[in-house]
């Protein structure tokens, strides 16, 4: 598998889910995530799992770490990879894993063998192999060859990067390694970073986003639909896995654009924001979906209009 992403009909269309508030998104995919590690378990003693240092993560991580998914999830089986790290020490404001070990790790019990960092104190260029051999060494492999994670969580930066690719950088191009250096195109950090090479094979992979700083950068990357493929996100192109993106209401808007603004009515012009998902959409084109329902009451029901203003 090449680093180029598929032709646009055959990617796997992204699932949206839209909630009030980040915390709200954070206790439904810790939900989802405790029931998925369960069925992993019993299907073959081992989940792998590639974090992201996405602020918004800090909400999942703090449902995580609370009871009962704390106890539930199967933590001995588990793998805990990172899909990008700044090269800095371990316990540096900046570093990814700081977030993660001070919000969750020091809350479960995992063994110490199943939690891989990146070496962010070491030289990016050898810590890069060193980390792409780790990841080979335990992580399954998919039918072609290629190491694929349960599941990857990411984020996405105001200029359409995830992980460490951006804009323009090399690492975009990578076709053969699974991790290699970047550097920040504004400061000038290295970093040491998955490539699209791995990524695109993951079996389950899930953005979160909050904020409406973020609304434009989201409606571009999710509208994708053409020849350009300038912002790296657009390029999470997944073979056969599930991709969701979950995002907070003013994330979802579009005000960041200055276009439209997607407002979800029933029947009855009532706003449905009090529930958590508050909209569920598959999405196949901006603003043309497959599907057309929302999640009310523990049921999925017909949407009536979908209104741009």
């Amino acid at each position: 598998m090449a680093s180029k992403p598929l032709p646009y009909e055959q990617w796997m269309k992204p699932e949206l889910y839209v909630f009030n508030t980040p915390s709200a998104f954070g206790e439904t995919v810790a939900d989802r995530f405790m029931e998925a590690s369960i069925r992993a378990i019993k299907q073959k003693d081992i989940m792998t799992v590639a974090l992201s240092g996405e602020a918004r993560l800090d909400s999942y991580f703090e449902a995580l770490a609370r009871e009962p998914r704390r106890n539930m999830i199967p933590w001995q089986y588990m793998h805990l990879f990172w899909g990008n790290e700044r090269c800095v020490p371990p316990d540096h404001p900046e570093s990814n894993f700081k977030m993660a070990d001070d919000v969750l790790l020091k809350e479960i019990s995992i063994p110490d063998e199943n939690i891989h960092r990146i070496k962010g104190e070491a030289n990016p260029e050898e810590e890069a192999r060193r980390y792409a051999e780790e990841i080979w060494s335990i992580v399954p492999r998919d039918p072609t060859g290629i190491p694929r994670f349960d599941w990857i969580f990411l984020g996405l930066g105001s200029e359409g990067y995830t992980a460490s690719l951006f804009p323009g950088s090399s690492a975009l191009e990578e076709n053969e390694s699974i991790c290699t250096t970047a550097k920040h195109p504004m400061t000038g950090q290295n970093r040491i970073t998955s490539t699209l090479f791995v990524i695109n094979s993951v079996a389950r992979l899930s953005f979160l986003d909050s904020g409406v700083e973020k609304s434009g950068i989201v409606a571009k990357v999710l509208g994708y639909h053409g020849d350009d493929l300038l912002l790296p996100a657009s390029r999470v192109s997944l073979v056969d896995g599930l991709l969701e993106w979950y995002v907070d209401i003013p994330a979802a808007s579009l005000k960041g654009l200055n276009a439209f603004r997607l407002n979800v009515l029933l029947s009855s012009g009532a706003f449905l924001y009090e529930k958590n998902p508050v909209l569920i959409l598959r999405v196949e084109r901006l603003f043309e979906f497959s599907r057309r329902r929302i999640f009310c009451c523990g049921k999925d029901m017909i949407i009536d209009s979908i209104v741009m203003r």
